[in-house]
């Protein structure tokens, strides 16, 4: 899915790295850094938002704020399609 999904998203990015350094050894290559937004400021200790989005999508932890909030809403809609996808898969087996 990730690699009939485009080269343009930062996460299919690191997924296909993940994948390949995996194969191959070889080094994973930096994620070009966007402009820098501000994320809202939270209580002492407590993750904000941001934080776990950073560690839920591929790809986010080297990501600011406007460009992670950009690779979460295309990684929530591709993983939509695999789940419709899959969903498609079982009740085709099923029928």
């Amino acid at each position: 899915m990730a690699c009939a999904a485009g080269p343009r998203r930062v996460w299919r990015r690191a997924l296909l790295r993940r994948l390949r350094a995996s194969r191959s050894r070889r080094a994973r290559l930096a994620v070009v850094p966007r402009r820098r937004m501000r994320a809202p400021r939270v209580a002492p200790g407590e993750p904000t938002r941001a934080e776990t989005l950073r560690r839920l999508v591929p790809g986010g932890r080297s990501m600011d704020y406007c460009s992670l909030l950009e690779e979460t809403a295309d990684y929530i809609q591709c993983l939509s399609a695999q789940v419709q996808l899959m969903q498609t898969v079982v009740d085709s087996i099923s029928h």
